[in-house]
């Protein structure tokens, strides 16, 4: 959901990865409340995030605080 928020809010000017600690699949209920709001995000796929993600990122956003120590962890 930030994934499709960020990409439609900066209509395309920016580079947007939605990464994680493990990939999941994508949720049928937030597909369905994003495209409600008008944004199609059912061709987004989450990806495991790499040492060289972070290292290539100009701005990183948690969106859940408890994999913060494990986000940490990856980027060590």
């Amino acid at each position: 959901m930030a994934e499709g928020w960020t990409r439609r809010l900066s209509h395309g000017s920016l580079n947007v990865m939605s990464t994680g600690i493990k990939a999941h699949g994508m949720n049928r209920r937030a597909i369905a409340v994003m495209a409600e709001a008008g944004v199609d995000i059912s061709g987004h796929e989450s990806t495991r995030i790499t040492p060289a993600m972070l290292e290539q990122a100009y701005i990183v956003i948690n969106v859940c605080g408890q994999r913060r120590q494990a986000l940490s962890c990856a980027a060590s």
